[in-house]
């Protein structure tokens, strides 16, 4: 998949992923080059996890809040069929 070729991209993080060790380098350098790649990624976090989120992970998210977008999911959002 050519991912600079895409009109939208959006990136599931959960808590489980970004506490692994070996996340933490592998975000960071995911981000910057996905930031090169994608126009305006879409991030989505869940609401329960954000606030458990490290303060590395926070703190780069926010200081790339203009080349990108951060969605809360929400439990309430979740509807069973």
């Amino acid at each position: 998949m050519n991912v600079s070729r895409c009109r939208r991209l959006i990136v599931v993080l959960s808590l489980t992923y970004l506490q692994q060790d070996w996340c933490q380098n592998s975000f960071r350098e995911g981000l910057v080059r996905l930031l090169e790649l994608s126009h305006k990624p879409i991030f989505i976090l869940f609401e329960n996890q954000h606030k458990e989120l490290s303060l590395e992970v926070t703190q780069l998210l926010h200081s790339q809040r203009g080349k990108l977008k951060v969605l809360m999911w929400k439990s309430a959002s979740v509807v069973c069929g």
